[in-house]
Protein backbone atom coordinates (compact mmCIF):
# COMPACT_ATOMS: atom_id res chain seq x y z
CA UNK A 1 0.00 0.00 0.00
CA UNK A 2 0.86 3.78 -0.23
CA UNK A 3 2.11 5.02 2.91
CA UNK A 4 3.79 8.91 3.72
CA UNK A 5 6.78 7.53 6.19
CA UNK A 6 9.09 9.98 8.10
CA UNK A 7 12.81 9.49 7.64
CA UNK A 8 14.78 11.82 9.72
CA UNK A 9 13.81 15.35 10.07
CA UNK A 10 13.39 17.00 6.90
CA UNK A 11 12.34 14.02 4.91
CA UNK A 12 9.28 12.86 3.95
CA UNK A 13 9.15 9.62 1.42
CA UNK A 14 5.93 8.57 -0.31
CA UNK A 15 6.39 5.07 -1.06
CA UNK A 16 4.98 1.69 -1.21
CA UNK A 17 4.61 -0.25 1.84
CA UNK A 18 3.60 -3.64 3.71
CA UNK A 19 -0.38 -3.60 4.19
CA UNK A 20 -0.73 -3.92 8.21
CA UNK A 21 -1.80 -7.17 9.73
CA UNK A 22 -3.91 -8.12 12.98
CA UNK A 23 -1.12 -8.86 15.27
CA UNK A 24 -3.00 -8.83 18.83
CA UNK A 25 -6.53 -9.88 19.77
CA UNK A 26 -7.62 -5.98 20.27
CA UNK A 27 -6.27 -4.91 16.39
CA UNK A 28 -8.47 -3.64 13.92
CA UNK A 29 -7.41 -2.73 10.60
CA UNK A 30 -8.96 0.46 9.46
CA UNK A 31 -9.12 2.11 5.75
CA UNK A 32 -8.60 5.32 6.04
CA UNK A 33 -10.76 7.93 4.07
CA UNK A 34 -9.77 11.52 5.41
CA UNK A 35 -6.31 12.46 7.42
CA UNK A 36 -5.82 15.66 8.90
CA UNK A 37 -2.96 18.10 8.35
CA UNK A 38 -1.88 19.20 11.69
CA UNK A 39 1.11 21.64 13.17
CA UNK A 40 2.76 18.58 14.95
CA UNK A 41 3.14 17.04 11.42
CA UNK A 42 5.06 19.77 9.85
CA UNK A 43 7.40 20.16 12.97
CA UNK A 44 8.34 16.81 12.95
CA UNK A 45 9.44 17.40 9.67
CA UNK A 46 11.10 20.18 10.41
CA UNK A 47 14.97 21.12 10.40
CA UNK A 48 15.16 21.68 13.12
CA UNK A 49 12.67 19.22 14.31
CA UNK A 50 10.27 20.94 16.72
CA UNK A 51 8.69 17.20 17.73
CA UNK A 52 9.92 14.91 18.35
CA UNK A 53 8.99 11.33 16.49
CA UNK A 54 10.18 7.82 15.49
CA UNK A 55 12.14 7.79 12.28
CA UNK A 56 10.80 5.23 9.89
CA UNK A 57 7.12 5.50 10.92
CA UNK A 58 4.03 6.65 9.06
CA UNK A 59 2.60 10.07 10.06
CA UNK A 60 -0.71 11.01 10.49
CA UNK A 61 -2.18 11.43 14.24
CA UNK A 62 -5.67 12.64 12.73
CA UNK A 63 -7.56 10.47 10.48
CA UNK A 64 -10.50 8.61 10.14
CA UNK A 65 -12.25 5.88 8.27
CA UNK A 66 -13.82 1.97 7.96
CA UNK A 67 -12.98 -1.19 9.67
CA UNK A 68 -12.39 -3.85 7.34
CA UNK A 69 -10.94 -6.34 9.79
CA UNK A 70 -10.99 -6.58 13.45
CA UNK A 71 -8.87 -9.07 16.19
CA UNK A 72 -10.86 -12.25 17.95
CA UNK A 73 -11.07 -10.29 20.78
CA UNK A 74 -13.08 -7.22 19.13
CA UNK A 75 -16.51 -7.71 19.95
CA UNK A 76 -17.87 -4.46 19.74
CA UNK A 77 -17.11 -3.12 15.91
CA UNK A 78 -17.45 -4.74 12.73
CA UNK A 79 -16.16 -4.49 8.94
CA UNK A 80 -18.05 -1.58 7.62
CA UNK A 81 -18.24 0.57 10.80
CA UNK A 82 -17.09 3.91 10.35
CA UNK A 83 -14.64 5.26 13.21
CA UNK A 84 -11.97 7.93 14.72
CA UNK A 85 -8.59 7.39 16.21
CA UNK A 86 -7.75 8.78 18.86
CA UNK A 87 -3.84 8.54 19.04
CA UNK A 88 -2.65 8.15 22.54
CA UNK A 89 -2.05 4.19 22.97
CA UNK A 90 -1.85 3.87 26.99
CA UNK A 91 -0.38 0.90 28.53
CA UNK A 92 -2.93 0.93 31.01
CA UNK A 93 -1.07 -0.60 34.02
CA UNK A 94 1.01 2.49 35.30
CA UNK A 95 0.25 4.83 38.25
CA UNK A 96 -0.69 7.57 35.82
CA UNK A 97 -3.44 5.18 33.84
CA UNK A 98 -4.76 3.27 37.40
CA UNK A 99 -5.12 7.47 38.88
CA UNK A 100 -7.49 7.56 35.24
CA UNK A 101 -4.91 10.15 33.72
CA UNK A 102 -4.60 7.97 30.53
CA UNK A 103 -2.95 10.96 29.12
CA UNK A 104 -0.30 11.04 31.16
CA UNK A 105 0.62 7.34 30.41
CA UNK A 106 4.39 6.64 31.64
CA UNK A 107 4.46 3.76 28.46
CA UNK A 108 2.59 6.16 26.19
CA UNK A 109 2.98 5.59 22.35
CA UNK A 110 1.52 7.84 19.89
CA UNK A 111 -0.43 6.78 16.31
CA UNK A 112 1.68 9.03 13.66
CA UNK A 113 4.58 9.98 15.63
CA UNK A 114 6.25 6.86 17.78
CA UNK A 115 3.68 3.86 15.54
CA UNK A 116 2.77 4.31 12.37
CA UNK A 117 -0.46 6.24 11.71
CA UNK A 118 -3.00 7.80 9.26
CA UNK A 119 -0.70 8.82 6.18
CA UNK A 120 -1.91 5.58 4.29
CA UNK A 121 -4.67 3.66 2.79
CA UNK A 122 -4.55 1.09 5.78
CA UNK A 123 -3.96 1.55 9.38
CA UNK A 124 -3.69 -0.99 12.31
CA UNK A 125 -5.32 0.25 15.27
CA UNK A 126 -6.07 -0.76 18.58
CA UNK A 127 -9.67 -0.69 19.82
CA UNK A 128 -8.89 1.30 22.92
CA UNK A 129 -8.35 3.98 20.34
CA UNK A 130 -11.25 3.76 17.98
CA UNK A 131 -14.38 5.76 18.58
CA UNK A 132 -17.81 4.88 16.81
CA UNK A 133 -18.66 7.92 14.00
CA UNK A 134 -22.16 9.17 14.67
CA UNK A 135 -24.60 8.35 11.50
CA UNK A 136 -24.46 11.53 9.49
CA UNK A 137 -20.87 13.25 10.09
CA UNK A 138 -19.31 13.05 7.41
CA UNK A 139 -15.51 12.18 7.63
CA UNK A 140 -14.55 15.38 6.60
CA UNK A 141 -16.04 16.74 9.62
CA UNK A 142 -15.51 13.51 12.22
CA UNK A 143 -11.42 13.99 11.42
CA UNK A 144 -11.83 17.59 13.48
CA UNK A 145 -13.35 15.65 16.68
CA UNK A 146 -9.08 14.49 17.37
CA UNK A 147 -7.86 17.74 17.71
CA UNK A 148 -11.01 19.65 19.14
CA UNK A 149 -10.59 17.08 21.88
CA UNK A 150 -7.35 18.61 22.73
CA UNK A 151 -8.58 22.04 22.90
CA UNK A 152 -12.02 21.15 25.42
CA UNK A 153 -9.14 19.32 27.44
CA UNK A 154 -7.70 22.51 27.61
CA UNK A 155 -10.66 24.34 28.66
CA UNK A 156 -11.42 21.29 31.39
CA UNK A 157 -8.17 22.12 32.82
CA UNK A 158 -9.09 25.63 33.41
CA UNK A 159 -12.51 24.70 34.46
CA UNK A 160 -13.95 26.98 37.18
CA UNK A 161 -11.51 29.60 37.15
CA UNK A 162 -12.54 33.17 35.54
CA UNK A 163 -12.12 33.83 31.48
CA UNK A 164 -14.30 36.55 30.81
CA UNK A 165 -11.48 38.02 28.90
CA UNK A 166 -9.25 36.01 26.77
CA UNK A 167 -6.38 36.13 24.44
CA UNK A 168 -5.71 33.45 21.73
CA UNK A 169 -2.05 33.69 20.94
CA UNK A 170 -1.79 32.07 16.89
CA UNK A 171 -5.10 31.72 14.83
CA UNK A 172 -3.93 28.24 13.62
CA UNK A 173 -6.72 25.61 13.72
CA UNK A 174 -6.16 24.90 17.41
CA UNK A 175 -6.04 28.31 18.18
CA UNK A 176 -9.35 29.09 15.99
CA UNK A 177 -11.14 25.70 17.43
CA UNK A 178 -9.78 27.94 20.95
CA UNK A 179 -11.83 30.70 20.09
CA UNK A 180 -14.77 28.85 18.85
CA UNK A 181 -15.18 26.77 21.74
CA UNK A 182 -14.47 30.52 24.18
CA UNK A 183 -17.16 32.04 22.06
CA UNK A 184 -19.55 28.75 22.45
CA UNK A 185 -18.84 29.22 25.88
CA UNK A 186 -19.61 32.04 26.95
CA UNK A 187 -16.48 34.30 27.10
CA UNK A 188 -17.21 37.96 26.44
CA UNK A 189 -13.92 39.69 25.18
CA UNK A 190 -11.92 36.77 22.53
CA UNK A 191 -8.66 38.43 21.58
CA UNK A 192 -6.59 36.41 19.26
CA UNK A 193 -3.01 37.63 17.82
CA UNK A 194 -1.85 36.19 14.45
CA UNK A 195 1.05 37.78 11.57
CA UNK A 196 -0.74 36.12 8.77
CA UNK A 197 -3.84 38.43 7.16
CA UNK A 198 -5.93 35.23 5.88
CA UNK A 199 -5.51 33.79 9.41
CA UNK A 200 -6.80 36.58 11.32
CA UNK A 201 -9.63 37.13 9.28
CA UNK A 202 -10.84 33.76 10.38
CA UNK A 203 -10.10 34.72 13.53
CA UNK A 204 -12.55 37.04 13.25
CA UNK A 205 -14.90 34.42 11.89
CA UNK A 206 -14.58 32.03 14.58
CA UNK A 207 -15.24 34.46 17.21
CA UNK A 208 -12.51 36.81 18.30
CA UNK A 209 -13.73 40.38 19.28
CA UNK A 210 -10.47 41.96 18.84
CA UNK A 211 -7.79 40.72 16.33
CA UNK A 212 -4.05 41.91 16.58
CA UNK A 213 -1.35 41.53 14.40
CA UNK A 214 2.20 41.34 16.09
CA UNK A 215 4.34 42.48 13.34
CA UNK A 216 2.85 45.71 13.69
CA UNK A 217 3.85 46.19 17.40
CA UNK A 218 4.50 45.27 20.94
CA UNK A 219 0.87 42.91 21.15
CA UNK A 220 1.51 43.01 25.14
CA UNK A 221 1.50 46.56 25.86
CA UNK A 222 -1.66 46.68 23.56
CA UNK A 223 -3.59 43.89 25.09
CA UNK A 224 -2.64 45.79 28.48
CA UNK A 225 -4.03 48.78 27.62
CA UNK A 226 -7.05 47.47 26.13
CA UNK A 227 -8.24 45.21 29.30
CA UNK A 228 -6.55 47.89 31.55
CA UNK A 229 -4.23 45.43 32.94
CA UNK A 230 -5.10 41.94 31.64
CA UNK A 231 -7.30 38.99 30.53
CA UNK A 232 -7.91 36.23 32.59
CA UNK A 233 -7.12 33.48 30.38
CA UNK A 234 -4.27 33.38 27.38
CA UNK A 235 -4.17 30.10 25.38
CA UNK A 236 -0.60 29.88 24.26
CA UNK A 237 -1.03 27.89 20.92
CA UNK A 238 2.39 28.69 19.68
CA UNK A 239 4.41 26.71 22.08
CA UNK A 240 7.01 30.00 22.29
CA UNK A 241 5.35 32.78 23.60
CA UNK A 242 5.08 31.71 27.29
CA UNK A 243 6.97 34.90 28.99
CA UNK A 244 4.36 37.04 26.58
CA UNK A 245 1.52 35.05 27.88
CA UNK A 246 2.65 35.81 31.32
CA UNK A 247 2.81 39.50 31.03
CA UNK A 248 -0.67 39.49 29.42
CA UNK A 249 -2.87 37.89 32.49
CA UNK A 250 -4.08 39.55 34.90
CA UNK A 251 -3.02 38.88 38.65
CA UNK A 252 -4.77 35.92 39.62
CA UNK A 253 -5.17 34.62 35.97
CA UNK A 254 -4.15 31.55 34.39
CA UNK A 255 -1.90 30.98 30.97
CA UNK A 256 -2.71 27.46 29.27
CA UNK A 257 0.11 26.52 26.84
CA UNK A 258 -1.21 23.33 24.65
CA UNK A 259 1.54 24.42 22.08
CA UNK A 260 4.98 22.24 22.03
CA UNK A 261 7.85 23.66 20.57
CA UNK A 262 11.01 21.01 21.67
CA UNK A 263 13.66 23.98 21.19
CA UNK A 264 11.63 26.42 23.56
CA UNK A 265 13.22 27.59 26.71
CA UNK A 266 11.49 30.28 28.28
CA UNK A 267 12.27 33.55 30.37
CA UNK A 268 9.73 34.02 33.10
CA UNK A 269 9.66 36.73 35.47
CA UNK A 270 9.12 34.37 39.29
CA UNK A 271 8.46 37.44 41.21
CA UNK A 272 5.22 38.16 39.32
CA UNK A 273 4.28 34.74 39.05
CA UNK A 274 4.25 34.35 42.41
CA UNK A 275 3.59 38.16 44.13
CA UNK A 276 0.71 38.18 41.51
CA UNK A 277 -0.69 34.60 41.72
CA UNK A 278 -0.50 33.49 37.80
CA UNK A 279 -1.08 30.46 37.01
CA UNK A 280 0.81 28.29 33.94
CA UNK A 281 -1.01 24.97 32.70
CA UNK A 282 -0.18 22.55 30.20
CA UNK A 283 -2.52 20.68 28.34
CA UNK A 284 -1.88 17.33 26.27
CA UNK A 285 -4.14 15.39 24.23
CA UNK A 286 -7.09 13.58 25.85
CA UNK A 287 -8.52 10.75 23.60
CA UNK A 288 -11.90 10.47 26.50
CA UNK A 289 -12.58 13.70 25.22
CA UNK A 290 -13.34 12.31 21.27
CA UNK A 291 -16.82 11.39 21.78
CA UNK A 292 -17.94 14.58 23.33
CA UNK A 293 -16.06 16.11 20.86
CA UNK A 294 -17.90 14.29 18.30
CA UNK A 295 -21.20 15.27 19.63
CA UNK A 296 -20.25 19.49 19.84
CA UNK A 297 -18.81 19.30 16.10
CA UNK A 298 -21.93 19.97 14.18
CA UNK A 299 -22.71 23.33 16.16
CA UNK A 300 -19.24 24.27 15.47
CA UNK A 301 -19.46 24.75 11.59
CA UNK A 302 -15.94 23.82 11.52
CA UNK A 303 -16.42 23.21 7.65
CA UNK A 304 -15.47 26.88 7.07
CA UNK A 305 -11.91 26.05 8.17
CA UNK A 306 -11.47 23.68 5.78
CA UNK A 307 -9.25 25.57 2.90
CA UNK A 308 -7.39 22.97 1.00
CA UNK A 309 -7.63 19.01 0.37
CA UNK A 310 -5.03 16.83 -0.97
CA UNK A 311 -4.54 13.28 -2.16
CA UNK A 312 -1.91 11.64 -0.19
CA UNK A 313 -0.03 11.38 -3.09
CA UNK A 314 0.03 15.23 -2.89
CA UNK A 315 1.11 14.99 1.03
CA UNK A 316 4.36 17.40 0.21
CA UNK A 317 2.54 19.59 -1.73
CA UNK A 318 0.03 19.93 1.45
CA UNK A 319 2.59 20.25 3.83
CA UNK A 320 4.27 23.22 1.75
CA UNK A 321 1.25 24.91 1.76
CA UNK A 322 0.90 24.41 5.69
CA UNK A 323 4.84 25.71 6.03
CA UNK A 324 3.78 28.49 4.37
CA UNK A 325 0.77 29.68 5.86
CA UNK A 326 -1.64 29.43 3.09
CA UNK A 327 -3.77 26.53 4.09
CA UNK A 328 -5.38 26.49 7.42
CA UNK A 329 -6.75 23.34 7.65
CA UNK A 330 -5.77 20.57 5.60
CA UNK A 331 -6.98 17.53 4.70
CA UNK A 332 -5.60 14.85 2.98
CA UNK A 333 -8.60 12.42 1.49
CA UNK A 334 -7.39 9.13 0.45
CA UNK A 335 -10.52 8.52 -1.73
CA UNK A 336 -8.91 10.99 -4.33
CA UNK A 337 -6.69 11.24 -6.93
CA UNK A 338 -4.06 13.59 -7.36
CA UNK A 339 -4.81 16.70 -9.66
Amino acid sequence: MQAAYFVRPGVLELRDGPEPRLEASDDVIVEVEVAGLCGTDLHIVSVPQLHPAGEGIILGHEFVGRVVAVGGAVERLRPGDRVIAGPNVACGQCDACRRGRRSLCAFNTTLGITRDGGFAELARVPLQCLYPIPPGLAPELAVFAEPLSCVMNGLQRVAGQRRERAVVLGAGPIGLYFLRLLRHSGTLERFATEPIASRREAARVSGATDILDPSNGDVVAEVLEKTAGGVDLVVDTTGHQLAEATRMVRPGGTVLVIGMDATCTAGVRVFDMVRQEKTITGCFVNNDLIPVALDIIPSLSLHELITHRFALAEIHQALAALRDGSSLKALVDLRRRPT
